[in-house]
């Protein structure tokens, strides 16, 4: 896993500004998303997320999602059974 330099500061920024540091596992989790352009579950992040960082967890996952989405560098998006 490699965030490209502008998105690494767009990551650390945004972070900043919500108080929050940046970590390998919130790094990774958002390689994942900019590497697709598809909208991946929280799952499929998961997977896709522990072939590049083995020790990660699911629930580790959805908290760095959770926080992607509450500094606004993600969108949840919500489907309809």
């Amino acid at each position: 896993m490699k965030l490209s330099t502008d998105s690494r500061k767009t990551l650390n920024t945004v972070l900043n500004k919500h108080g929050l540091r940046s970590t390998q596992q919130r790094e990774q989790v958002y390689f994942t998303l900019l590497n697709r352009n598809d909208h991946p579950t929280a799952e499929t992040i998961y997977k896709r997320s522990k072939e590049m960082m083995p020790a990660i967890s699911l629930a580790t996952v959805y908290n760095c999602l959770d926080t992607l989405v509450d500094c606004g560098l993600a969108r949840q998006v919500k489907l309809r059974a």
